[in-house]
């Protein structure tokens, strides 16, 4: 006969510490894999968020220096000859024309290694990249109320706010004749006088404009944790440069260039004729400005600490405004 009640308490078995053990090995296994997953999905929502990050500003950035190089030439009346009038037609600011029988005007684009003499405090450029400069009209243009007869050095302009300063650098056109280059003397109550004369009669509606440089370079950012960065200064003679940090992250920035009629980029000074340079070619190296980010680290990439990298292939062509002929006399090109 059964016993009507149940065994003691005592009497019944639970886990043993061996299966105690084996049960708490599978849970901690458990734990550990999802652990791992999520952490595994973390940083790959981290990379995927760092690579976003680069190509959404690299696109940003991109679009305004292709901007800028689809400007360079520019003299505001669409010309293809300039006659410089100013004596120091050689600083940079204002090209570097060529001597001989057909001089040429190269101003329009200039690559080197760095702004030693191009900016009042020249920064240090990044090692292995270059400095691209841009020339051309800038964004103070004002119209020509009256016309300009041939020696006068008087400009009436409108409206007369009064824009421009001594010293600097104009071009002054219209679709009849060639940019004259020329230097302010004094510009006040909407007459701007220039230090010569102007060669060629300037019509009404015809164009003044700035003439100025953009430059282009990498170099560290001392507010942005010595990030390298890439940097757009706009100079105008005799007027203040202020670098504007645009993109972050740029370790480097390698610019060539390609001559008419060749299908290879080389370096800027292998060619000599540089009103011949029909495109150019910005190769860019971005590392992400979060860190960790990257599976692997770099070692040939600066301050690494584990960063993605991106490497970038920017080729802009350029417009016939950089082939501008240098001339004595301002009337257009054949």
């Amino acid at each position: 006969m059964k016993h009507p009640y149940p065994a003691p308490l005592f009497a019944q078995r639970g886990l043993s510490i061996i299966e105690l053990m084996i049960a708490m090995l599978i849970g901690s296994l458990i734990v550990f894999a999802v652990g791992s997953i999520a952490l595994s999905n973390q940083s790959t929502f981290r990379s995927n968020q760092a690579v976003s990050d680069i190509q959404d500003i690299a696109r940003t950035a991109f679009e305004l220096m292709a901007q800028d190089v689809r400007q360079a030439g520019d003299d505001g009346c669409g010309n293809n000859t300039i006659a410089p009038l100013v004596a120091n037609n050689n600083a940079w600011w204002a090209g570097s024309p060529t001597t001989g029988a057909d001089p040429v005007w190269p101003g329009a684009v200039d690559i080197r290694d760095n702004l030693t003499g191009v900016l009042n405090s020249a920064p240090a450029v990044v090692d292995g990249s270059n400095v691209l400069i841009l020339l051309g009209a800038g964004s103070l243009i004002r119209s020509v109320s009256q016309e300009v007869t041939s020696g006068a050095d008087t400009i009436p302009v409108f409206p007369a706010d009064n824009p421009f300063h001594a010293g600097q650098y104009v071009i002054v056109c219209d679709w009849n004749s060639a940019g004259q280059f020329a230097e302010v003397k004094s510009a006040v109550n909407g007459q701007v006088t220039l230090t010569e004369n102007v060669t060629k009669a300037i019509a009404r509606n015809g164009i003044i404009s700035n003439y100025n440089a953009v430059a282009w370079y990498v170099s560290e950012d001392a507010t942005n944790d010595n990030i390298p960065t890439l940097w757009r200064v706009t100079h105008d003679q005799n007027g203040p440069d202020t670098p504007v940090a645009i993109l972050p992250g740029v370790s480097r920035m390698a610019v060539l260039a390609r001559e008419d009629g060749s299908s290879d980029f080389v370096a800027y000074d292998t060619i000599a004729d540089k009103s011949k340079i029909d495109a150019i070619q910005i190769d860019y190296t971005m590392v992400s400005l979060a860190k960790n980010t990257a599976i692997q680290a770099d070692a040939s990439v600066q301050n690494s600490e584990d960063r993605i990298q991106r490497q970038y292939l920017l080729v802009l062509p350029l417009n016939n405004r950089t082939k501008k002929v240098l001339t004595a006399n301002p009337t257009p090109a054949p």
